[in-house]
């Protein structure tokens, strides 16, 4: 009542970070104009008492007068929420087209309502219509080029689809073409985007299920230095999962362990002794230690998700979770004064999560690429 619903929703747009979209809390939305439509029907409630009292509505000062003006001013509060809202919004799908391109990715069509979609749509024609009246494409570079042309060599075969503005062009395997940098660039961008984002999540794939050392924690009643062994240690003690399960995640690290030490593979049934596991089931008294370790333990948890998804694609799981890590392992050292530690293969896992989001890879990207100088690239 009296605008704070408004004032939430407002509220919740500035909480997004900026220039980013949130999705619309439609929920939040109704709510603000249901309370709009109480505030009018009190205000005509309170009206039709005075003229049944036969008052002059406009001159008389009674509480009824004072009622009716401050729920229109909640009226009004509301409806200026909900116009910067909607504004505010508007504006940043309309820079979506210059910022990210006229073909909004899934990750943000998801976050727009229909009308949005509809108005981003709109604002798209028109742009391509001034820009094929024009001759140019305003989407490529903020800064005007040295040369308009580039020089590509074809490194692979090309799918089929490839329209270029001024000429149909054979992209044969090995040839070389001069093609203009307005249709070049989105498709190098697109190809290298696509190319460090599956190496990278790759990396961290092999990081995580390998088993790289990235910190050292107290865990249980030993020392952990991967996720994997964090998690594990956890499940072993709670008995949640099946030991099969944990095994079977833990044995490619086993391996991996034994073949740097220049030892025997472990044996499956025997694996728990090799990881020290084989006592975790004896009363502990790391029970602090748990509570302390929970952002950790959190981070470990993404981490491993998001590592078995990027075989299907790539999210941002992975990132956040490193970023968990980092600061779990960061509050223990300043705060406890504890033994944990954090390795540069940390630095590296990361960086490989981050560089495993194709969006902002193709953001990194299209606003890097060089102006100063025609260079070769592969296509």
């Amino acid at each position: 009542m009296y605008g704070r619903k408004g004032y939430q929703l407002v509220k919740d747009f500035a909480s997004g970070e900026k220039g980013q979209l949130k999705p619309f809390n439609s929920k939040l939305f109704d709510e603000t104009i249901e309370e709009s439509r109480q505030n009018q029907r009190l205000i005509q409630s309170l009206m039709r008492k005075m003229e049944q009292e036969g008052l002059d509505v406009q001159n008389n000062r009674n509480a009824d007068y004072y009622g009716a003006l401050v729920h229109h001013l909640s009226l009004i509060r509301n409806k200026r929420c909900l116009m910067a809202y909607v504004h505010n919004r508007a504006d940043i799908v309309r820079d979506l087209g210059w910022r990210v391109g006229l073909e909004l990715p899934p990750e943000i069509q998801e976050k727009l309502t229909t009308l949005e979609k509809e108005y981003f749509k709109n604002h798209s024609a028109a742009i391509k219509s001034y820009m094929g009246k024009a001759g140019i494409d305003l989407n490529v570079d903020m800064v005007p080029p040295k040369d308009p042309y580039i020089k590509v060599r074809v490194v692979g075969d090309i799918d089929d689809g490839i329209v270029m503005s001024d000429k149909t062009t054979n992209f044969a395997r090995h040839s070389m073409h001069f093609l203009k940098r307005t249709d070049a660039e989105p498709y190098i961008a697109r190809k290298w985007a696509s190319t460090i984002s599956v190496v990278a999540s790759s990396l961290f794939a092999f990081i995580i299920v390998f088993q790289i050392p990235l910190f050292r924690v107290a865990c249980r009643n030993k020392t952990c230095e991967s996720p994997l062994e964090v998690i594990s240690s956890q499940l072993v003690e709670s008995e949640l999962v099946p030991s099969p399960l944990v095994k079977t995640l833990l044995y490619p690290g086993a391996i991996a362990k034994s073949l740097l030490r220049g030892s025997p593979l472990p044996s499956y049934h025997n694996l728990f002794h090799f990881y020290h596991f084989d006592h975790l089931n004896t009363p502990s008294s790391s029970s602090d230690d748990d509570i302390r370790h929970l952002e950790v333990f959190a981070g470990c948890c993404l981490c491993l998700l998001g590592a078995l998804l990027s075989i299907f694609k790539p999210r941002r799981l992975t990132f956040i979770g490193t970023l968990l890590i980092y600061w779990g392992l960061l509050r223990d050292i300043l705060l406890f004064n504890s033994s944990a530690r954090v390795y540069p293969t940390l630095f590296l896992a990361s960086l490989s999560s981050f560089l495993s989001i194709r969006s902002d890879v193709r953001k990194i990207i299209q606003c890097c690429s060089s102006t100063s100088k025609p260079l070769s690239k592969s296509l």
